[in-house]
C-alpha cells in the first residue's frame, strides 16, 4: 500500500502556539522524513518564518516546511463568507490544497490543535483503499446540517484527514473544488461550515478513521495510549491558554519543554481577560 508522503495544515496568527505544538510533536514521531505544507496568508508568511525560527533546531531537522500564500483571487472567497462574529477566513483554506501544491502522493491534514503521537508509517495503516478520504465519525449528525441535507446519514470531523490522491487525485480535487462552492452556498445556516461543506461534497465517499487517529477533547472512551494517537484539543478552550485545565494541557506542556520554549512563552494569558470582558457585556446586554 501507498504510504503518506505529505501533511498540510492552515495557518491562524491567534494558534501560534498550538502550530509549535502540532510541528514539534510530529517531527518528534514522524520516524521519517516529513514535508509539510502551511496554507497562510501572504502578509503572515515573515512573521510565520521568524515563528519556525524560534523552534530548536533539532525538532526542524525532520521536516522540510513550505508556506503556500493564499492567492488574493481565493482569499477573497474565504473573506466574504458571512458565517459568525468570531469567523476566520483561514478555516476555508484546506479546500483550497490541492489545486495550490506541487507535491504528489497521498496527504495528512492535521488541525493546529492536534498533538501527533504515532508515525507517519502507522497513520498510513488508515490509509482508505476504496475511497478517497478517511476520516474519524461523529456519533451523531447535527442538526444544522441536517437542515441542509435532511437524508444525509453519516458525518466526519475534519480536524484530521486522510487522502488517497495516489488512486482518486482527480476525484479529491473536484470534491475539494465542489466544497468551496458548497460552502458559499450553505455559509449563512451552517453550524460548521467547512465541515458542513466537506460531508456534503464528500458524501458516502470516506471511510472511518480509528478513534485513536483523532482522539477529543469530550471523549469518554479510554485512550490506549500505549498505541500511537492524535489528540485533538476540540472547542473553544485550548491547552495553551494559562490556567484553562484543558485535558490535553499535560501533552501540550510536555511538547514545548521538548522543544525548549521558554516558560514565558508557552502560554496566553490574554484569554482571560477577553471572557471576563464577554460576560459583563452579556450582564449588561441584559
Amino acid at each position: 500500500m501507498s504510504q503518506i508522503r505529505r501533511v498540510f495544515m492552515s495557518y491562524e496568527p491567534s494558534y501560534w502556539r498550538g502550530m509549535v505544538c502540532t510541528l514539534g510533536s510530529l517531527t518528534r514521531t514522524a520516524q521519517v522524513p516529513v514535508e509539510v505544507e502551511v496554507l497562510m496568508r501572504r502578509d503572515h508568511v515573515a512573521a510565520f518564518d521568524r515563528l519556525l525560527n524560534g523552534m530548536f533546531r533539532q525538532a526542524r531537522d525532520a521536516m522540510t516546511v513550505k508556506t503556500l500564500p493564499m492567492s488574493d483571487a481565493a482569499l477573497r472567497e474565504c473573506e466574504t463568507l458571512q458565517f459568525t462574529d468570531h469567523f476566520k477566513p483561514e478555516i476555508c483554506f484546506r479546500l483550497y490544497y490541492f489545486d495550490m501544491s506541487n507535491l504528489t502522493g497521498n496527504a495528512l491534514y492535521v488541525d493546529i490543535d492536534t498533538i501527533i503521537h504515532t508515525s507517519i508509517d502507522d497513520i498510513g495503516l488508515s490509509l482508505p483503499t476504496d475511497k478517497p478520504l478517511s476520516a474519524r465519525p461523529h456519533d451523531q449528525v447535527g442538526t444544522s446540517i441536517r437542515a441542509i441535507d435532511p437524508d444525509i446519514t453519516s458525518y466526519f470531523n475534519s480536524g484530521v484527514m486522510i487522502f488517497n490522491h495516489d488512486t482518486f487525485g482527480k476525484e479529491i480535487a473536484e470534491r475539494m473544488r465542489e466544497s468551496r462552492t458548497i460552502m458559499r452556498r450553505i455559509h449563512q445556516s451552517s453550524g460548521f461550515l467547512d465541515q458542513d461543506a466537506l460531508n456534503l461534497a464528500f458524501r458516502d465517499r470516506w471511510t472511518a478513521l480509528p478513534t485513536r487517529f483523532n482522539y477529543m477533547s469530550n471523549d469518554h472512551a479510554p485512550l490506549d495510549r500505549q498505541q500511537g494517537h492524535i489528540l485533538h484539543a476540540t472547542g473553544s478552550r485550548k491547552p495553551w491558554m494559562l490556567g484553562s485545565r484543558h485535558r490535553f494541557s499535560a501533552e501540550y506542556a510536555q511538547e514545548m519543554r521538548a522543544l525548549r520554549y521558554p516558560l514565558l512563552q508557552r502560554y496566553e494569558a490574554g484569554w482571560i481577560l477577553q471572557r471576563t470582558t464577554r460576560k459583563i457585556a452579556n450582564l449588561l446586554g441584559k
